[in-house]
């Protein structure tokens, strides 16, 4: 499993740097789905910056993962089977590769920039949902480094939540306009990505800033 993350994690950072390569494509295309004037965009620079740093913290994410699950010698119990290694992949396929290229691809188009931006709605929080929820089941026992995953889940979970809060009230409030003849703006998608995708940033690394930056490694420096 070490190797195929590792292998998945060069193939993630190779799409960050397409996604930065492209990036005046995507804000064109965020500009097209947001019916937004031609030329800069401060909502659609913001957008676009914003997924770029989420995809940049998922990569980053996996890499701290791997380090601390191998130095505390933590297995969660799902992974202990082929079926839960191949899940366990298969949500970091999700969420390093294949969610990120979607959006690119689906921007980059006009005909699919509507459902580029939408995908961005999910982004923050979708695709790790089913991952931080298996560990924070497997991580109530005793077994070393258990109760160090509970506390690192509970924070993702807590994260994971506020995305879902967010997109539910803009799934009611679709869905009031909708009733009354009005259609939401899509714009308002991008700013709660914006403020969704900032706020999942800010509270997973001050919630967990010895995970991501363990004092082992300030020693060996």
């Amino acid at each position: 499993m070490r190797r195929l993350d590792d292998v998945l994690r060069i193939l993630a950072s190779v799409l960050i740097g397409v996604l930065c390569r492209d990036f005046r494509a995507l804000e064109c295309g965020v500009r097209t789905a947001i019916d937004a004037p031609t030329g800069r965009s401060t909502l659609s620079f913001l957008t676009v910056a914003v997924f770029l740093a989420l995809c940049v913290r998922n990569v980053h994410g996996s890499a701290a993962y791997d380090e601390w699950a191998e130095t505390m010698r933590f297995v969660p119990p799902h992974e202990r089977r082929v079926l839960g290694r191949m899940a366990t992949f298969t949500f970091s396929l999700v969420g390093l590769f294949v969610a990120p290229f979607a959006v690119d691809y689906c921007l980059k188009f006009s005909q699919l920039a509507v459902v580029g931006v939408v995908l961005l709605a999910s982004l923050p929080w979708l695709p790790y949902v089913p991952w931080n929820l298996a560990l924070w089941l497997g991580s109530w026992s005793r077994r070393k480094g258990h109760s160090e995953m509970r506390v690192l889940s509970t924070h993702w979970l807590r994260v994971d939540a506020a995305g879902f809060l967010v997109l539910s009230i803009l799934w009611i409030v679709h869905v009031y306009l909708a009733v009354n003849g009005q259609q939401l703006s899509r714009a308002w998608i991008c700013r709660a990505f914006v403020g969704t995708g900032v706020f999942t940033i800010a509270a997973d690394y001050l919630s967990n800033l010895r995970f991501y930056f363990p004092r082992a490694s300030y020693e060996r420096r």
